[in-house]
């Protein structure tokens, strides 16, 4: 049986600047190059809804595990942002079809959110794990002090499964705002 080990690389911004500061942006594809998880009818480059259905429930899995933190450590939780959750989505999805992981200088979300910031993760294999992943982003200074942030009020979650190069991998990109 063929095993990959865990490798995890973890980013995360800092501070959470205000939308006004942006540079530049992101471009997003219309159309994902892998479906990992239920593939849609050959050749009509509609998502499939389950597949659609399964990362809404992963991406709302990893606000729920993220709020159980907060909620330990005194915070309000975070409300669910569709936009932001439709940016992350996307932004994970465009950075497993270029094989690039990092941060860009601007979130590509709803500009109704004074201050955004993001926390990035990419491991190998297809399972999305988001408690394995909530307790390293913890266990990193930078990714501790956003996920523990007092500034932000929503949050959005997205993951994307595919291949990083030539190893399966998934990527979740969690992006937080303020209203």
């Amino acid at each position: 049986m063929l095993r990959f080990a865990l490798v995890v690389f973890s980013f995360a911004v800092l501070t959470l600047a205000p939308a006004s500061a942006s540079l530049a942006e992101v471009p997003v594809p219309v159309q994902s190059a892998v479906e990992t998880l239920a593939p849609a009818a050959a050749g009509s480059g509609a998502q499939s809804p389950t597949a659609t259905v399964a990362r809404r429930r992963a991406g709302s899995s990893m606000i729920k595990r993220i709020n159980r933190v907060r909620r330990r450590h005194g915070l309000r939780r975070l409300r669910t942002s569709r936009a932001l959750a439709s940016s992350a989505s996307s932004y994970a999805r465009w950075m497993m079809r270029r094989n690039y992981f990092g941060h860009v200088s601007r979130i590509r979300a709803s500009s109704r959110f004074h201050n955004r910031g993001e926390v990035l993760s990419l491991h190998s294999g297809y399972r999305r794990a988001p408690g394995r992943v909530v307790r390293r982003w913890l266990a990193s200074p930078g990714h501790r002090a956003l996920l523990l942030s007092r500034t932000p009020n929503f949050a959005g979650a997205g993951s994307y499964r595919g291949r990083y190069g030539s190893t399966p991998a998934t990527i979740w990109v969690v992006q937080f705002g303020r209203r």
